[in-house]
């Protein structure tokens, strides 16, 4: 009899030892899971590289200091300029659907999509742009199309409506100004700072110049762009910069912190 309990007390005990295991075995599998999908979450997916050459369509002269942008949905997702060769690359793109834009002075612009990335791709293209006469006229002439442009996307139009700040290629080209930020520190109630990230901007209306508030929305020829990319940008390219506090925003450059509207020569 008492033989047969310690029996049982035997194997209570190594049933309960086996369910503690399975307990603490199971836990870990949780908690493995857990840390799988944490990294899933916060690694992208595998990154992919973009690149090309672009070159005139009809003599195949590579084409320098060409501005190449990749968006996706509206958004500026990279941009660069090419090299002496007409050379550009794009590293660490992520999965998703993409469209390439092209421009530079005295040529049409080209656009490229949709570009699909996939784990597998990494893709090589020739970009080709058709010569405009542009390339032939007057400093003044190009002057004259530069305003048409900018009337034709209403830029005087806000302008005259009072509401924000406003500034044209004139009141870039009077001052060498090394990077586009060294220009919009010039711009009064607009706060530009240096952060680990890159340059960070705010309306003094809306943050009284601390970093603590969201910061304005910004805009490259209608695309929303972050402002990583603005001292990537050549001044020499810039066409005009509209400026917007809060609540004077237009509708179409909403920002709720208040927004940065550029544009390009291009």
């Amino acid at each position: 009899m008492l033989l047969a309990m310690k029996l049982a007390a035997k194997q209570k005990s190594s049933g309960s030892k086996k369910h503690l295991i399975y307990w603490r075995w199971n836990m870990n599998i949780h908690k493995i899971l857990i840390l799988i999908f944490l990294l899933l979450l916060y690694f992208p997916a595998e990154a992919k590289v973009v690149k090309g050459i672009v070159v005139e369509n009809l003599t195949g002269r590579p084409i320098s200091n060409c501005w190449v942008l990749l968006s996706e949905k509206n958004t500026i997702y990279a941009m660069a300029y090419t090299d002496s060769v007409g050379l550009f690359q794009f590293n660490n793109v992520t999965l998703g659907r993409f469209t390439l834009k092209a421009k530079s002075i005295g040529y049409a612009e080209a656009f490229v999509g949709p570009i699909l990335i996939s784990k597998l791709d990494t893709l090589t293209m020739i970009v080709q742009l058709d010569q405009e006469d542009i390339l032939m006229e007057e400093i003044v002439v190009q002057e004259k199309r530069i305003e048409e442009v900018l009337d034709r996307i209403h830029f005087y139009e806000r302008k005259e409506s009072g509401w924000g700040k406003f500034f044209t290629y004139n009141d870039l080209k009077n001052k060498a100004y090394g990077k586009i930020s060294d220009f919009l520190r010039t711009i009064l109630g607009l706060k530009v700072y240096e952060t680990m990230g890159g340059l960070a901007l705010y309306s003094s209306r809306a943050t009284n110049g601390s970093l603590n508030g969201e910061q304005i929305t910004i805009y490259l020829d209608g695309m929303r762009i972050d402002s990583g990319f603005l001292d990537l940008m050549n001044p020499n390219d810039i066409a005009a910069i509209e400026f917007y506090h809060i609540n004077e925003t237009p509708a179409q450059y909403y920002g709720r912190s208040g927004s940065l509207v550029i544009w390009t020569k291009m």
